[in-house]
């Protein structure tokens, strides 16, 4: 028995080959070849811990960026585990590495590729411009033209790219590393969508521009900052060119949206008999529908389009602007949307916008006495003097149904009257034709001590042009 057994052992311990001044036998590559499966085991591992809970605790969110570090611990968790497998089975790592340099000349020519594309997925990881789940296109020059797709994994060799038509494009990392390659991702997931408009000459353009902004401001999908921009690009002798320009939140979208505000602008265009410009044909939407639409993330139903142009014109303040006025005020508002029962802002907030009401019913009280003041429904506005003068708001306002309101900013209308001059002109002197109005706003002010003593002036025209001056015209 103990003959057997010295024998398996000589045959176990037989030197099968040499590398350097290593020999190695069975008993010695059983050894090697289960440290390196524990080796690979302890790698994987070290990568889920990493992703699962260490990383999240370092406070690194993002998940491009824990695949990245979590895998890079893994590969140094690898080349370092193996180094010390081998030592311990003996092997001299100095004359390994003279045997390997020698071959490594031979084979390396054969192996170019595989080198490039695994320094290219290490410089991937580190890099970082190009991570998992970020979307991007590959250029022409990658063989794969006009390819977009999400990044799922990106391993030594390969990079995994989901594509739009739900395949799986496997491309080598060098292929990504050494092209141009546009990362719709790269610092933020926004992306800006162009909407061409062409128009026959002589369009209402407040009308236009009121028409395609609203249909941009309904949309759940757009973004509203940055906010929609609506720009006059060209003027020929047969068409107008204007663009819209909105923000989305996820560019894998863009072609659902794209195709939804073109149908939405196309209807809204047609009740509104807005004529479209072609190249070799003019087209009229001559017949508007009568069927009501269904606003999409509203819940509203608008048989009767109202124009918020014509409701600025019924505002004492605004009713001698003209036309180019009128379409930057409604260029620079936008749409806010209320729940039923939601409240738009309290007495004593800020007076930092005035509102028109497009659809819906908002209910004005004071919640510290609990008393109604008002009920306000479609095509009424409230707010004005608040934003004009810089006043808190006296009382509340809640919604009653769902309602739509357009707003304007202070910012905003700052913006516009420092940039235009004569509309504020224009403005002051409409609110110097309410001098009554003005002394009680004054005489509130003053009670709350909100008047500074360099505007308290006893005329209340001097007054409110000295405080429009200081809020809007930084004077």
């Amino acid at each position: 028995m103990e003959n057997s057994w010295q024998k398996l052992l000589n045959f176990l311990r037989y030197p099968l080959f040499k590398v350097g001044d290593s020999i190695f036998t069975l008993i010695s590559l059983a050894d090697l070849l289960i440290l390196l499966f524990l080796v690979y085991g302890f790698a994987r591992l070290t990568k889920w811990i990493a992703k699962r809970w260490l990383l999240a605790r370092l406070g690194v969110d993002d998940l491009g960026s824990q695949e990245a570090i979590a895998k890079l611990l893994a590969y140094i968790v690898a080349i370092l585990g193996s180094i010390l497998g081998l030592r311990i089975v003996g092997v001299n790592l100095t004359s390994l590495a003279v045997v390997l340099g020698g071959l490594g000349i031979g084979i390396g020519f054969g192996l170019q590729e595989i080198t490039r594309d695994f320094i290219s997925g290490l410089i991937l990881l580190l890099d970082r411009s190009v991570k998992v789940n970020d979307y991007i296109q590959l250029a022409e020059n990658n063989g794969f033209k006009e390819v977009k797709g999400l990044i799922k994994n990106i391993s030594f060799l390969v990079t995994i790219i989901e594509v739009d038509n739900g395949g799986n494009l496997i491309i080598p990392n060098n292929a990504i590393v050494s092209a141009p390659v546009l990362n719709w991702s790269y610092g933020t997931s926004q992306t800006l969508l162009e909407i061409p408009i062409k128009v026959q000459p002589n369009t209402d353009l407040v009308l236009l521009a009121e028409t395609v902004l609203k249909v941009a401001y309904r949309n759940p999908n757009i973004l509203a900052e940055p906010a929609p921009q609506w720009i006059f690009k060209k003027i020929e002798s047969s068409y107008w060119e204007f663009v819209l320009q909105v923000w989305i939140r996820d560019v894998r979208d863009q072609d659902n949206i794209i195709s939804a505000l073109n149908y939405t602008i196309e209807y809204y265009l047609r009740q509104q008999r807005i004529q479209l410009a072609f190249p070799t044909q003019r087209f009229l939407f001559d017949t508007p529908p009568t069927s009501p639409i269904l606003l999409e993330g509203n819940g509203l139903t608008i048989n009767k389009e109202i124009s918020v142009r014509d409701l600025l014109k019924q505002m004492v303040y605004f009713n001698t602007l003209n036309e180019l006025e009128l379409r930057q005020l409604v260029e620079i508002g936008y749409h806010r949307y209320l729940k039923t029962e939601e409240i738009l802002f309290d007495e004593g907030d800020p007076g930092d916008a005035f509102y028109i009401i497009l659809e819906g019913r908002v209910e004005i009280f004071v919640s510290k006495i609990n008393k109604q003041l008002a009920i306000l429904e479609k095509g009424a506005f409230f707010g004005e003097l608040a934003l004009l003068l810089g006043i808190p708001r006296t009382a509340s306002v809640k919604a009653i149904v769902p309602t739509t309101l357009f707003a304007i900013d202070k910012i905003k209308f700052q913006n516009l009257l420092q940039s235009y001059p004569d509309m504020a002109e224009i403005i002051m002197n409409s609110l110097a034709g309410h001098q009554e109005e003005l002394t009680l706003r004054q005489k509130e002010l003053r009670k709350m001590g909100l008047i500074d003593e360099n505007e308290d002036d006893t005329n209340p025209v001097t007054w409110m042009r000295k405080r429009l001056g200081k809020l809007f015209l930084n004077k």
